[in-house]
């Protein structure tokens, strides 16, 4: 038998483990509309629309910056400069919550369907990057759980779950938010104010979920002996679960005719 979820259009198969949606037979595209995502790829599939995804340059010393990471906050090794890979705002500290997810138009009238173009697909484009990052490291964590589980033998169970579980949820919540962009995109400008701030925490917390999962996961893989950073786990768990609370809410928001 199959499960629908009340809440969105995602089908589970409890047979092959498989999520698709019900509508369009595609991978889930929760918080989006089958017909905002079609309309996006039309666009944004066959333009001419071309965005430099993985190279940057500082802002700062403006030597080219490579992302890596999940992570969109970014500290340079040159200058020392900390700035957001989305917006480019400089950050005081690597762990400084910031929200750049609200499209404000431009005096210029003339560019603004283009400006509103280049403001959510680069939003999209660096979730689209951080979830590939994400199933790397959930990847990585699912070859290696026994050695991380022998690791962490001096820490609390249900913390270790935890842990191992914010990998998958990384991914989800970078899939989550991509296909956000979509949504808000699809409204016009007309996206509900409570989505957006949803949006905004959803991705604060989820960059913090990110630093602290991958911080401690390096601490895991290139110690031998026990991982001295326990005081991350309640903070994964905590962040965890704002994560799957902000996603919920997004979910059940009412969308302005």
């Amino acid at each position: 038998s199959f499960r629908h979820h009340r809440t969105s259009q995602t089908v589970h198969c409890p047979s092959c483990d498989r999520k698709y949606c019900f509508s369009c037979k595609s991978v889930p595209q929760a918080p989006a509309q089958c017909d905002d995502v079609k309309r996006w790829q039309g666009i944004f599939g066959s333009s001419s629309f071309w965005l430099k995804k993985n190279s940057k340059q500082c802002p700062s010393c403006s030597i080219p910056i490579e992302k890596s990471g999940g992570c969109n906050h970014i500290h340079c090794q040159g200058c020392g400069a900390n700035w957001c890979w989305i917006c480019l705002q400089f950050l005081r500290s690597h762990m400084e919550a910031h929200v750049c997810n609200r499209f404000e138009a431009s005096s210029n009238g003339g560019l603004e369907n283009e400006d509103r173009s280049v403001f959510f697909t680069e939003r999209y484009y660096a979730h689209d990057d951080s979830e590939e990052a994400a199933k790397e490291k959930l990847l990585f964590a699912q070859q290696h759980q026994r050695a991380i589980e022998e690791s962490l033998w001096h820490v609390n169970d249900n913390h270790v779950r935890s842990f191992l579980f914010a990998f998958p949820r990384l991914v989800q919540a970078r899939s989550f938010l991509k296909y956000s962009y979509i949504a808000a995109w699809g409204q016009g400008g007309k996206a509900a104010h409570d989505f957006q701030n949803q949006q905004a925490i959803l991705e604060t917390v989820t960059e913090k979920l990110t630093q602290l999962t991958m911080s401690l996961l390096d601490e895991v893989s290139s110690r031998k002996g026990d991982v001295d950073s326990t005081s991350a786990f309640p903070l994964i768990v905590f962040f965890s679960d704002i994560v799957d609370e902000c996603m919920d809410r997004m979910r059940n928001v009412s969308w302005p005719d």
